[in-house]
């Protein structure tokens, strides 16, 4: 029998002042238990021996969590001197050492190279995924792991303190992606001196600072109780750093159902800029500012059902035109395949249908313990008649989710058949799956060299790597 899952139904943010030593994922749950909330989630990871600043979004939050990772943050933390690790930080092995101890107008003076438009190699022990492992997990087995540049924003870093010649406390705003022990180890490169993190703290981000955080033993004293609510911030927080527009009733009802709607305020927000939409003090929409309208883009609906050995999640439009992503979970300590198809069937968050039956069934075959299916079209028709007469079939969100479930996933199988030519759109769905063409496979080609549908294949036929170029 199946089974409801259970939880309240509350929304908001949760400022927590992390402690050194639990994971950010370990965190989020302690706070979504001590809510008893459905849905919980976090705004930028912090490593487990990192302290500080770790939002966490419960329910409709969780919506709005992207506009606190993407925007600039700000870290304190202490550089020791001397030594190289193979991690980077402290709680790695020492691999090599320099008797040699910067000047303080030497450190100030090597800083500017680190700041503005840089390049930056992530640390060999983080979770960049390399050939489909994270590189962590290559690095601790021995294998010799090479990571390419990545580029960084790096607003301001500045000497704050020097304890001692051993020591110096900096203070680094960055933007999305920055890696404070690469920023350490390859200060230490310049100044001759190598160095690696001792302490780590995230001061603030986006929106939220250190001023509203909550210990996490307080959240774990206060749990199940009105005292524990009333720290949670309002969803619209999470927007703080976004232009806020307003709009009538008539235009909150277009906005959600997903349909640009006029709106007023905008009077400094320019054309093309993100911007969030209330009504009479209630978020209705986020969206791009279009001259007087705004163009709503993050109306997303999750919709969840578990069995006893499967948990199912479902993400549709608001409007319910459109559904970007379905995942099955029945062993979260297994691997990730995507399945890439045409356009959503018949089957839901709690309904099965004979493709996504073969989709799962073949997902446990080969080994897997999480499914996804995304689409090349978004919109909800089955019928391919139905999908070329539709005006816009691909969907606002459905480029973001494509590339995000190819980037998580250990295997991609392109497999969306004879249809996927309509509008190019087989073209422009490779060019988001370019960044994992060494994972990606397919259950043979067409006569037209199209991935076949896995429906009509059976189960004896092998992935096979598929070209980017191919079709």
């Amino acid at each position: 029998m199946a089974r409801r899952r259970k939880g309240r139904d509350i929304s908001g943010w949760l400022v927590v002042d992390k402690p050194a030593g639990p994971t950010s994922t370990a965190v989020v749950n302690k706070v979504r238990w001590a809510f008893q909330a459905k849905k919980a989630g976090h705004a930028g990871t912090l490593d487990p021996e990192a302290t500080g600043l770790l939002a966490v979004a419960l329910g409709e939050a969780t919506k709005t969590v992207p506009y606190v990772t993407d925007a600039m943050k700000a870290y304190e933390f202490t550089v020791r001197w001397g030594a190289a690790t193979n991690t980077d930080d402290a709680e790695g092995e020492v691999i090599e050492t320099s008797d040699s101890r910067p000047s303080d107008d030497e450190i100030k003076a090597a800083l500017g190279q680190f700041v503005g438009d840089i390049e930056q190699v992530p640390p060999k022990f983080s979770a960049v995924k390399i050939d489909g492992e994270r590189a962590y997990k290559l690095a601790r087995d021995g294998a010799d792991v090479e990571i390419a540049a990545r580029p960084l924003w790096v607003e301001e870093l500045l000497l704050v303190d020097r304890p001692d010649a051993d020591t110096a406390v900096l203070e680094m705003t960055c933007g999305k992606g920055g890696y404070v022990r690469a920023i350490a180890r390859d200060l230490g490169r310049v100044l001759d001196c190598l160095g690696h993190v001792v302490t780590l703290r995230r001061i603030w981000s986006g929106p939220f600072d250190l001023e509203t955080a909550v210990a996490l033993d307080r959240v774990e004293e206060l749990a199940q109780t009105p005292e524990l609510d009333a720290l949670l911030l309002p969803l619209e927080t999470g927007l703080g750093d976004l232009p806020e527009l307003h709009c009538g009733v008539e235009s909150a009802t277009r906005l959600r159902n997903g349909n640009p709607a006029e709106v007023t305020g905008g009077g400094d927000v320019e054309f093309g800029e993100t911007a969030w939409v209330s009504h009479q003090g209630t978020p209705v929409a986020v969206g791009e500012y279009r001259g007087g309208k705004l163009q709503p883009s993050r109306m997303l609906v999750t919709k969840t059902h578990e069995t006893p050995d499967c948990r199912s999640e479902a993400i549709y439009s608001e409007c319910g035109l459109y559904r970007y992503r379905l995942t099955r979970v029945w062993n979260a300590t297994a691997g990730r395949i995507v399945f890439v198809m045409l356009n959503p069937s018949t089957a839901s968050e709690k309904v099965n249908d004979p493709t996504i039956a073969r989709c799962e069934k073949r997902a446990r075959l080969l080994g897997f313990g999480t499914l996804d299916v995304v689409n090349l079209f978004a919109f909800r028709a089955t019928a391919p008649e139905d999908l070329r007469a539709a005006e816009a079939p691909v969907g606002p969100e459905n480029d973001g989710f494509l590339s995000r479930a190819c980037d998580e996933a250990d295997m991609v199988l392109a497999a969306w058949g004879v249809h996927g030519t309509h509008r190019a759109r087989d073209t422009e769905a490779l060019a988001l799956m370019a960044p994992a063409q060494d994972r990606l496979y397919a259950l043979g080609l067409t006569r037209h060299g199209l991935p076949r549908h896995p429906l009509y294949v059976s189960y004896a036929q092998k992935p096979q790597h598929f070209a980017v170029n191919a079709g």
